[in-house]
């Protein structure tokens, strides 16, 4: 993919070294200040039908501007036909193509081979039906991915991706469940929790907001307590989320250990 804070600055550069300021720049290319000032921080690229324009006041080529896969993204500005473009293709010019023309190359682009990692890599750039719809037969191979997607999808959809990766093989710990809880339902919260193994207490904080009851109750049981500082810490963080009984019962394990 382009890397976007590399554009920036050889666009900041490029300017400096022929001694332009950024307003002179955006009177030149008839955009604002503002406009420069962001490509110039790697906050956007700029439009696509406007690159080699742009190019051509900062004396630079094409390919010294974007680097890898500046042919596929010359002919695209140039609006020359592109046959047996591939998804994952796509991911390395997808910020500078208009929605709407990513859209339909992605329609009628090679759909073989790509990975929900590509998908990831589109979805800011797509409508969410669009999203959706690439990754309809495709399975998680761990929460990493979905994470990566989850902002872009429907709960339902993270949700059947989160029950359908191969859990012998993918990692979670409580920051990883952590960070999926916003998407996902009470059932799949519940599913993750019977395969995380909490290291104190303390960090179950970042979760109890998310679980039911018997979820937080269950993975406390599953929680080794190393010292009596650290139980004491994880008490108080966790008394908002726990009845009496619970503390009752960790305390009486604490004390028999």
């Amino acid at each position: 993919m382009f890397q976007t804070d590399t554009i920036a600055k050889k666009i900041r550069n490029a300017r400096i070294r022929l001694n332009m300021t950024q307003n002179e720049l955006a009177d030149q290319m008839n955009v604002s200040y503002q406009a420069v000032s962001n490509w110039e921080r790697g906050n956007s690229l700029p439009d696509i039908s406007r690159l080699s324009e742009l190019c051509s006041l900062l004396h630079l080529s094409l390919n010294e501007l974007l680097g890898e896969d500046v042919m596929l993204a010359e002919k695209i500005i140039q609006g020359e036909p592109v046959k047996n473009i591939q998804i994952k293709n796509l991911t390395h010019i997808a910020p500078l193509l208009e929605p709407q023309l990513l859209k339909e190359l992605i329609r009628s682009a090679d759909k073989s081979g790509y990975q929900l990692s590509d998908v990831a890599a589109l979805a800011p750039f797509l409508e969410s039906e669009l999203t959706e719809e690439l990754i309809l037969d495709h399975i998680a191979h761990d929460f990493d991915e979905i994470l990566s997607l989850a902002p872009f999808l429907s709960a339902d959809t993270v949700n059947h991706l989160v029950n359908h990766v191969d859990i012998s093989n993918a990692f979670i710990d409580v920051g990883m469940l952590c960070s999926l809880c916003p998407y996902l339902n009470e059932q799949s919260i519940e599913y993750l929790a019977h395969f995380v193994m909490p290291e104190n207490l303390t960090v179950l904080i970042s979760i109890a907001p998310f679980t039911n009851k018997n979820t937080l109750k269950e993975l406390i049981e599953r929680t080794e307590i190393q010292d009596l500082d650290d139980l004491i810490e994880g008490l108080m963080n966790l008394k908002p989320f726990i009845d009496e009984e619970i503390i009752s019962n960790i305390l009486y394990r604490y004390k028999n250990n």
